[in-house]
């Protein structure tokens, strides 16, 4: 591949990071605080431990010894996969050297490679995307959605698990029936005021969230790999023909579940 001389070519990696890790890292669901644990890596894979078993801890006399105990240990390894966007500009754009120009490009490129990476974080996709919850065997509840027990029983399944809530993952229009809730029959009245927070939880809408599907998260539960790696290329081979720049980025992306009896899934079924 014959790489151009153009603007777009000479981004140093510093502004590579900033047109595509930064999105990927500040807007993505997948790396949202609430939602995950975020790693970065240099490596092409990241251990992440896993307490099988805590230390035990006694009352002890003073001047006593203090018994030892083992802490069981696993880890779960995963390896960031390959995902990449790729789009035809034309040479004015490409030549164009204001960082407007840039900009316009790393955000239309930012923007695949999330709805990829928030796509693959909830679903179940095919190899090579990496395994998101959709895959996963977890805690399963279900509700007709007249009130709010089963999300409350979800967040007790999780505490009895070890882990503690922090976010409900919702698709925009099972948040609108959530809305439309009234706190007692014959009432116009919500019984969530404000469905940007529900059970004491807040709510984070996404389409790529399954409609009918809710998701209650642990933050501690879910970890989320990006490679250090972000790339972004230019070149005039593919788009000969038109005079136009083809402009490619690429980053690696992987998630790792090491307590998946700390997500459950709450099935909204008809009433």
């Amino acid at each position: 591949m014959t790489a151009t001389t153009t603007s777009l070519h000479q981004i140093a990696p510093t502004d590579q990071a900033g047109l595509i890790l930064t999105p990927l890292l500040e807007q993505a669901i997948a790396t949202n605080s609430v939602v995950s644990t975020t790693h970065t890596t240099a490596g092409t894979s990241f251990r992440i431990p896993i307490v099988v078993e805590d230390a035990i801890a006694s009352w002890t006399n003073e001047g006593e010894e203090i018994l030892p105990s083992d802490v069981a240990l696993d880890e779960l390894e995963v390896t960031p996969r390959k995902v990449a966007g790729l789009i035809p500009v034309s040479r004015e754009l490409a030549e164009d050297s204001s960082p407007d120009a840039a900009t316009i490009i790393g955000t239309s490129l930012s923007r695949a490679l999330i709805h990829q990476m928030d796509a693959a974080f909830l679903g179940a996709l095919a190899a090579p995307a990496p395994q998101g919850l959709s895959s996963l065997t977890t805690p399963e509840l279900s509700t007709d959605l007249s009130n709010l027990d089963a999300l409350l029983e979800a967040k007790a399944t999780i505490g009895i698990a070890g882990g503690s809530a922090s976010v409900i993952l919702s698709h925009p229009n099972d948040a609108l029936k959530l809305a439309q809730l009234k706190d007692a029959d014959g009432s116009n009245r919500a019984l969530v005021a404000d469905v940007s927070t529900v059970a004491s939880l807040p709510v984070i809408q996404t389409r790529h969230a399954t409609e009918g599907e809710l998701w209650i998260i642990d933050r501690g539960a879910v970890h989320v790999v990006l490679r250090e790696d972000v790339t972004v290329t230019s070149s005039t081979d593919v788009y000969f023909s038109s005079d136009r720049v083809a402009v490619r980025a690429t980053a690696r992306i992987d998630f790792g579940f090491p307590y998946p009896d700390r997500l459950v899934k709450v099935t909204i079924s008809a009433a």
